[in-house]
C-alpha cells in the first residue's frame, strides 16, 4: 500500500460518505492537520491508529485499502501476464476473508518485501 493509494482511497471513502476532512479526522481520532497530510499522500498513516478506525466506522476491511485498481498498478507498457493477473485476483479475494491478526501479519510481510525492493532499487 503506497501512501498515495491510501490517500486516494481515504479521500474517496470520505467523499462517498459526504464528510469533511475535519469530520473524517474526528472519526479516526487524529488532528485535522495530520489527516490532511495523510489524505494528500505526504505521510503514511499508522494502520491501527487510522485505517482500522476507518474500517470499523465504515464497516470495511483493510483489504479495501490494499486493493488497487488495475490502472493504478500498471502502466500501459507493463500489463500483467495472465498468471500475474490471476494471482492478483486470488490475493484480493483471500484478503477480504482474513481476520485482523492475519491481515496485520500479511501487511508486515508486504511492507518488508517492499522495503527490500526499495533498498535494492537504489543501488
Amino acid at each position: 500500500m503506497s501512501a498515495k493509494h491510501i490517500a486516494k482511497t481515504l479521500k474517496t471513502l470520505r467523499k462517498e460518505n459526504k464528510l469533511t476532512q475535519r469530520q473524517m479526522a474526528k472519526i479516526v481520532d487524529i488532528s485535522v492537520s495530520h489527516y490532511i497530510l495523510i489524505e494528500n499522500g505526504e505521510i503514511y498513516p499508522n494502520i491501527l491508529e487510522v485505517l482500522m478506525k476507518a474500517c470499523n466506522k465504515f464497516n470495511i476491511t483493510l483489504a479495501y485499502f490494499m486493493t488497487y485498481p488495475e490502472e493504478e498498478i500498471y502502466s500501459h507498457e507493463e500489463l500483467p501476464t495472465p498468471e500475474e493477473d490471476e494471482l492478483i485476483m486470488l490475493m484480493s479475494m483471500y484478503m477480504k476473508k482474513l481476520d485482523l491478526q492475519s491481515l496485520k501479519l500479511l501487511y508486515g510481510i508486504i511492507m518488508l518485501i517492499d522495503n527490500i525492493n526499495y533498498k535494492n532499487s537504489r543501488f
